[in-house]
């Protein structure tokens, strides 16, 4: 059937790209960049790397927008994985290939995330209880003490 001639049921054929796939195909893409643009720029503004103070407002907006992008982006990975599930169940050609290589993906993308996560997150307590530690607090609590006498007696001396 030629495009834009009517079918059996009445509708007019789509041109290939339009319709609701052709919306998913640039809507996901679309939905992702945006997030990632929106956390580089929150990350710039919270660290004051542009002009724009990290005020609450802006703050409050920032976590806002990413937000709606967060909601945004878990819905259309709920909506493929849906679409997944129902082709699966109605035994669609290649669709338990499909379910494969979606978790091979998965794995292989989280894993090493979650690995890194790890590391970071036992180097950052280590490093921190160093900073915490009770020889540290007492090597800062005796510098205090010299720097207050030191300013002690300087303070005499001026009066002197």
């Amino acid at each position: 059937m030629a495009k834009g001639a009517h079918s059996a049921a009445g509708e007019a054929e789509l041109p290939s790209g339009t319709g609701r796939r052709g919306v998913m195909r640039y809507l996901a893409p679309g939905v992702f960049v945006l997030a990632f643009i929106s956390a580089i720029s929150t990350f710039l503004v919270l660290t004051g790397l542009t002009p724009i103070m990290p005020t609450e407002a802006v703050v409050v907006w920032a976590l806002a927008i990413n937000g709606v992008l967060i909601a945004s982006m878990t819905a259309l990975i709920v909506r493929e994985l849906w679409t997944l599930w129902i082709a699966r169940r109605r035994r669609r050609a290649a669709s338990g290939l499909h379910v494969r290589v979606v978790t091979l993906f998965s794995l292989v993308a989280a894993i090493p995330a979650i690995l890194v996560a790890a590391a970071a997150s036992v180097t950052l307590e280590r490093g921190l209880d160093r900073w915490f530690s009770e020889r540290t607090q007492s090597i800062i609590g005796t510098s205090l003490a010299v720097a207050q006498a030191y300013v002690r007696e300087h303070s005499h001396a001026l009066r002197g």
